[in-house]
């Protein structure tokens, strides 16, 4: 039976983790939470042999689908899917309780660091936005299978077929729900070099074949939907177009971005893409040898502290497969993303406690230990405010969308999904006003400049859609759908010369497509046309 304390101590953590997130049950779906949830058929619709073999979100993200199928209801209701995220997030923040007792901190500092991770504003985009179950899951089997690792230390039966299976099993589920959570071997590796090496203990190969194991079995079955990942557009991630010799040193100063939004909370927004985030290369090498000096001098000492080495480096680890240092992502910077790699940090934070319970002989030194909490207890609630704050950017797709821009004025992957939001709505004029934003901020962003056109030929501003359409060729000359619409666009304008040339063209890069050689047909056609109808006016006014 789980002591009073302790019992006592998971309880309040979970209630302050639901009071601060529970604002969000009355939230919408947003952003992704309309393809992945609302456009998507659920697996008993789809079938499981389809819905195995098809790449719907992110790669073999399997376990986070069914989560998310299980949460619907008819009419079909977000509020369902905010309450099981509530109800994960507190999961998560028990689970940051237990994991920090179990590296040895005091009852007062693992409530506390528990708290401020169930607190801190950096996390609301992870519980408030409904696709941020991925991560919820992933982070809960990490801390659950180096949890049933580090109990195996402690009880002497950490080879147990038991424990294998069972950390074995979390780390299959959850890689299940989120492919960053392949970090969890190397977490484990961390803690032997740390903590494990200052007891003498030996390297745990029983649990890393395992978890070997259960990573070959989750990449068998995601292999295949490999082929359908697309290359990651610019806008999303400049650093995916780099050479590696420039993306390694960009990639490290974000990490210390990532940093200073934990350790100061003030300045979350919702969307960080290019050019709200864009490291100059000299900062970005400044920032790498920063980070090198700074491991190495953890190393060096990391067995004289051995849990704060394990708790510190647990940041730079957990985002070893988010961080663009090794292989690029689909984004340059989110704030979801540092929902795994903050647990060690928020457990690093309160470590003081315990020293100065080792000091707290005095009644000076009392008062001092209960200043502190104090304050401590006020930092918690002064975050609570500030994550419902950030949480409120999630309220509805609109509210949503209109914030990414004005936060963040210098993206253009917000101005560009505004605009979508735009023609969601009707309106269209607001549309091309955030396309043309997302031009000003990436002139050549091609994606921008083909919906501009469209908006334009469906204003009857045929000649500026076609303008528009050249530039679109320019970057992409042979793209079938622009030259398509390039023609009519010319044929709407009255330039049917030009629209012939385009045809004839399309037809050349295109020769095998039957669509293309009809519209040529139809251009042609259309000339004819013309030049009869010219030919009788002429005839007409010789008479």
């Amino acid at each position: 039976m789980l002591p009073y304390r302790l019992c006592l101590a998971m309880v309040s953590v979970a209630l302050l983790s639901v009071a601060v997130t529970s604002p969000s049950l009355d939230y919408g779906f947003v952003y992704d939470d309309q393809q992945v949830i609302v456009d998507r058929k659920p697996f008993w619709e789809e079938g499981w042999r389809e819905f195995l073999h098809t790449r719907h979100w992110g790669t073999g993200r399997h376990l986070s689908l069914l989560s998310l199928d299980l949460d619907r209801s008819d009419p079909l209701s977000p509020r369902p899917f905010h309450r099981s995220n509530v109800l994960l997030a507190a999961a998560v923040s028990v689970a940051v309780l237990l994991l920090a007792l179990e590296l040895g901190a005091g009852m007062a500092a693992a409530v506390l660091a528990a708290m401020l991770f169930a607190v801190h504003p950096a996390h609301a985009d992870t519980v408030a936005s409904l696709v941020g179950r991925a991560q919820l899951l992933a982070t809960l089997g990490v801390i659950l299978g180096l949890l049933i690792h580090l109990r195996g230390l402690r009880h002497g039966n950490e080879r147990s077929p038991l424990r294998l299976l069972g950390g074995g099993l979390c780390f299959f589920l959850a890689l299940h729900s989120k492919e960053s959570a392949a970090v969890l071997p190397l977490l484990l590796l961390l803690h032997h070099f740390t903590i494990g090496q200052a007891a003498g203990r030996r390297l745990p190969w029983a649990t890393l074949l395992t978890y070997a194991l259960a990573f070959a079995l989750w990449l068998s079955t995601t292999l295949p939907l490999l082929s359908g990942i697309t290359p990651i557009p610019f806008v999303d991630n400049p650093l995916a177009s780099m050479a590696w010799w420039e993306r390694i040193p960009k990639a490290s100063l974000i990490l210390w971005q990532y940093l200073s939004l934990l350790l100061l909370p003030t300045q979350l927004l919702p969307n960080r893409g290019f050019a709200v985030t864009n490291p100059g290369l000299g900062a970005a090498v400044g920032g790498l040898a920063a980070w090198i000096v700074l491991l190495i001098a953890v190393l060096r000492y990391r067995l004289r502290f051995p849990r704060a080495a394990f708790c510190g480096l647990w940041f730079v680890v957990a985002f070893a497969a988010t961080s663009n240092l090794v292989f690029p992502i689909g984004t340059i910077m989110a704030e979801r993303l540092l929902y795994l790699p903050s647990v060690g940090l928020c457990i690093a934070s309160t470590m003081w406690l315990d020293e100065l319970d080792r000091v707290c002989a005095s009644g000076i030194a009392r008062w001092i230990r209960r200043s502190a909490v104090t304050l401590a207890a006020a930092t918690v609630v002064l975050l609570a405010f500030l994550y419902d704050a950030r949480a409120r950017v999630w309220t509805s797709q609109d509210y949503y969308h209109e914030q990414a821009a004005a936060q963040s004025p210098a993206s253009a992957k917000a101005y560009y999904d505004l605009a979508a939001q735009c023609l969601a709505r009707g309106d269209a004029a607001g549309a091309e006003s955030a396309y043309r934003r997302a031009l000003d901020i990436i002139p050549g962003f091609d994606r921008a400049t083909f919906y501009l056109a469209q908006i334009l030929t469906r204003q009857g501003r045929a000649h500026e859609a076609v303008e528009v359409y050249r530039d679109y060729l320019r970057v992409h000359p042979g793209d079938p759908a622009g030259l398509t619409n390039l023609i009519s666009s010319l044929l709407i304008a009255g330039e049917r010369e030009a629209a012939l040339v385009e045809a004839r063209r399309l037809v050349q890069l295109h020769p095998e497509d039957d669509q293309h050689r009809r519209l040529l047909a139809f251009v042609e056609a259309a000339g004819l046309a013309t030049t009869q109808s010219l030919n009788a006016s002429s005839a007409t006014g010789n008479r």
